[in-house]
């Protein structure tokens, strides 16, 4: 039996979908299974998830019709037998044949139920870009809270593939299918928030992330926003059902900062000059309502207040001139 299971959605990614999984088969820990969920491919990516299948017996292979990366990765889930899950995209890879032992290793070394680590950002020809800078030495070779693993190792960074989990903390916890923009954040806010967990984080780059201009999280979609302002309830909902003080207050922190970060996008180019419509289809001033009865209680600063406090028209209008008039909001 398998003592990990890895989920890999895979949709039209021929170019790098060979590169991925001999990463993952050739990874010295062998009590593996690879579940490739092949999302109603249209090129040649179907046929590789094939072939690799019939090489190797621990690779299983699902074709399903197109739906979309999280009804993929529920899939992957409900079919997976391992004690242990993880999430790859197909375009990326990892960064040697040990990460799987090394992260197995640590998990196992402190009882853990989950498990962060890093990645490395590189282009679609695999060369590195500016990669963040991680000062996290002090939460590294210890057990940690939610809310220290919430604050401190995954800081704002909520990406799916970044975390070996216990697959029995899941219980019904799945990916919002109707979610694919920010669907990790709301993913992992509900694991976090449904019970006191043993969480861990392992401060080495053991994933190579590829970023693709092609990508959904590089595309501009109106219903990528709409998916980013419903995070602001989300957080707050999951923060009601939460016993710990400190994780509670940062939840309601995340639901009101999740409304001035994304209303700084929609300040950007391409949504600035649609504001209004956008506004109204997403029903933005019934939201900003509830954003203002969570404000004090989220502890949020002026220097995002005088951004959020406003109507959400004026509000978009004062981050779209910020930068020109950076000296006044310092």
């Amino acid at each position: 039996m398998p003592t990990i299971s890895i989920i890999i959605p895979v949709y039209n990614v021929e170019t790098f979908l060979r590169t991925c999984l001999d990463s993952i088969v050739n990874q010295t820990y062998i009590e593996k299974e690879i579940i490739l969920v092949n999302d109603g491919s249209s090129d040649d990516s179907g046929a590789i998830c094939d072939e690799y299948s019939s090489r190797y017996p621990f690779v299983k292979v699902i074709h399903k019709t197109n739906n979309g990366p999280s009804a993929a990765r529920n899939l992957g889930i409900e079919v997976a037998t391992g004690k242990w899950i993880i999430f790859v995209d197909a375009d990326d890879l990892w960064a040697d044949n040990r990460c799987l032992e090394k992260l197995y290793a640590y998990a196992v070394s402190f009882n853990l139920d989950i498990v962060r680590f890093e990645y490395l950002a590189v282009n679609e020809q695999l060369e590195p870009l500016s990669s963040s800078i991680y000062d996290k030495k002090g939460i590294s070779d210890c057990i940690l809270d939610n809310y220290s693993m919430v604050k401190y190792a995954i800081a704002s960074e909520w990406f799916t593939v970044l975390f070996l989990i216990r697959r029995d903390i899941l219980s019904d916890i799945r990916f919002k299918e109707d979610k694919n923009f920010l669907e990790d954040c709301d993913f992992y806010c509900r694991i976090f928030a449904s019970a006191p967990l043993r969480c861990g984080y392992l401060n080495e780059r053991l994933y190579i992330y590829r970023k693709r201009k092609s990508s959904i999280t590089a595309t501009y979609k109106i219903k990528n926003l709409k998916d980013a302002f419903e995070l602001c309830d989300v957080f707050y909902e999951a923060s009601i059902k939460i016993l710990d003080e400190n994780l509670k207050r940062l939840y309601i922190y995340y639901s009101v900062m999740m409304y001035y970060w994304t209303l700084q996008t929609l300040a950007a180019q391409p949504y600035f000059f649609k504001r209004i419509s956008i506004i109204k289809e997403l029903r933005l001033d019934a939201l900003h309502a509830r954003i203002l009865d969570r404000i004090d209680e989220a502890g949020v600063k002026n220097k995002y207040r005088i951004f959020i406090m406003p109507v959400p028209d004026i509000g978009v209008r004062l981050l779209h001139i910020k930068d020109k008039f950076r000296s006044w909001f310092a």
